[in-house]
């Protein structure tokens, strides 16, 4: 009796301070909540300015680029009077007006002085460049030459290398502050995460005082707790891990390993949509995938088509996904990245119930793959952007010149040698005026690919400006690098092509082959050397080889 009374006495007290306990921890999960959110847009925000910072810096190393090569079209113009070079010039000198644009109407990160120092500065090696070509058109090649060999040009562009290094060190003194920004950022938001894990353990801590007569239900919600820090912290973990990738084939097996743990008694796949946009790819599976087709269509699933998770208990569902083969329950989650569709997420449980409880879990997992994933596709395609050539797939002259550099290091530590072919395509003007730019770039296109199957894996096939091409070939002589020109020279004699159901003339090449240490020993005099046997198999009658 005595008992019963203490706990009448004791219990509404408790119960009161349980609710007030409650109520300042419901407040403060709800400022955590707000915290995190405010936390995650401000990421976002930094993000987006991190992107726009690596844009920036990519425009004005490809303005820099732009214009040292409308000043070497320049300089070849007068050392070979060939037409050819006249309109190079004038279509690089037009790339170098165009990416002026966005230093003439945005802002570069508060450095708008500079900006506008880089645009003026240009706009002066611009007019000089005009200068020399008038001078070139009114008194002939040696009164240009003469302006041309004076050093205004060398001091101009020295200046205009200078503010650009300096634009590009202001932009990766920004990204450097967005990236410590970005790391207080997760650090905050890891805090919030585990100061709310406390507050769901005293929350259920509360529960198991307040309610003696429920111990069974309350082990369960503890074990339930356990687990959810368990897959927040996998789900964190596989984030992470998916962030340190740099390619899609590596995050394979990150996904993999994690999503068996996180989902230990399904079995399922990752598919990720193709360049093509028109069929998904099996990239990663686990468990049984017996049935799990490959590809798949997008309106072959209804997730996708609906934008949001799609739940099948079993293949008698409302709403079946024709790719779902399995008598499983199944549950189909699109990954979506600023409502772009990156991928498919679908899982297979032989018990519903399992189902039912992993679909909050499989949807956190969904989240943050497609974040993640979207991001390394992201990476891939500003890498490939940043080193090839759009039209042909090969390397583009910005790669080469640094790849070439180090490959003569290696081969004067190594004593090797390494030879270039320089390749132009024969009467290619004639050929674009004749049958249109459309079936030039088709040309350009498929001798891009034979270069590539005719190389070496270890070669550097690159487009080295319109129709030429030069390809480095390390541990390779001269006579090799002759022999194996030859080669392609045959190859594509023998390629027959056809453009919009019409057949094309035969296409021939001119190759100039140097080597090194055999011609020159740095790299500008061996491109040089080769550029010059180029022109010399040209004054031959094209179609040939000749070794400089």
């Amino acid at each position: 009796m005595t008992t019963s009374l203490i706990v009448s006495f004791i219990m509404p007290k408790l119960q009161r301070l349980l609710a007030i306990l409650f109520s300042i921890i419901c407040l403060i999960t709800v400022f955590i909540t707000v915290s995190a959110a405010s936390k995650a847009r401000e990421e976002r925000t930094n993000h987006a300015l991190a992107s726009d910072a690596y844009q920036r810096i990519l425009q004005i190393e490809n303005l820099v680029t732009a214009l040292f090569e409308a000043e070497s079209s320049q300089r070849a113009l007068l050392v070979t009077q060939d037409n050819v070079y006249f309109l190079e010039h004038q279509s690089r000198r037009q790339v170098v007006e165009s990416l002026l644009v966005p230093f003439q109407t945005n802002s570069t990160s508060g450095n708008d002085s500079t900006a506008q120092e880089l645009v003026s500065l240009t706009n002066e090696r611009l007019a000089l460049m005009d200068r020399i070509s008038q001078t070139l058109q009114s008194s002939g090649v040696a009164a240009a030459a003469e302006s041309l060999h004076a050093y205004e040009g060398k001091f101009l562009m020295d200046q205009i290398v200078a503010v650009a290094a300096e634009l590009t060190a202001n932009e990766r003194d920004g990204l450097q502050a967005r990236s410590a920004l970005s790391s207080d950022h997760t650090d905050q938001l890891t805090w919030l995460l585990a100061s709310v894990a406390a507050l769901n353990l005293i929350l259920l801590s509360g529960a198991f005082l307040a309610i003696s007569n429920t111990l069974r239900k309350n082990s369960t919600l503890m074990f339930k707790a356990k687990s959810t820090t368990d897959d927040i912290s996998h789900i964190n973990q596989l984030s992470s891990s998916l962030q340190s990738c740099n390619s899609l084939p590596e995050s394979v097996p990150v996904l993999q390993h994690y999503l068996l743990r996180l989902f230990p008694s399904s079995s399922g796949g990752i598919y990720l949509l193709r360049a093509s946009r028109n069929l998904l790819q099996l990239s990663a599976s686990w468990g049984d995938i017996t049935g799990l087709p490959d590809p798949i269509e997008p309106n072959d699933c209804w997730a996708l088509r609906l934008g949001k998770s799609h739940i099948m208990p079993d293949r008698r569902s409302a709403l079946p996904c024709p790719h779902h083969e399995s008598d499983a329950s199944s549950i189909c989650i699109p990954l979506l990245a600023q409502s772009d569709i990156v991928g498919l997420l679908t899982l297979r449980f032989e018990n519903p119930r399992l189902l039912v409880e992993s679909q909050v879990r499989a949807e956190l997992v969904a989240t943050h793959t497609s974040a993640a994933l979207a991001s390394i596709i992201l990476r891939e395609a500003l890498q490939q952007q940043s080193i090839r050539d759009p039209l042909t797939g090969l390397f583009n002259r910005r790669y080469l010149e640094i790849t070439l550099e180090r490959e003569l290091t290696r081969a004067e530590r190594s004593k090797a040698s390494l030879s270039i072919m320089m390749l132009d395509v024969d009467h290619f003007k004639s050929f674009n005026d004749q049958f249109g730019h459309q079936a030039g770039d088709h040309v350009l296109k498929e001798f891009g690919q034979v270069l590539r199957k005719q190389v070496r894996g270890e070669d550097i096939p690159c487009r080295y400006g319109g129709e030429e091409f030069l390809v480095a070939m390390p541990n390779t002589s001269a006579d090799e690098a002759k022999m194996r020109a030859e080669e392609i020279r045959q190859q594509l004699t023998n390629l027959s092509l056809a453009f919009q159901g019409q057949p094309l003339p035969r296409i021939t090449i001119s190759v100039g082959v140097a080597a090194y240490p055999m011609h020159a020993s740095d790299r500008d005099a061996l491109i040089h050397i080769a550029d010059n046997a180029l022109y010399s198999a040209k004054k031959q009658g094209r179609d040939r080889v000749v070794v400089g």
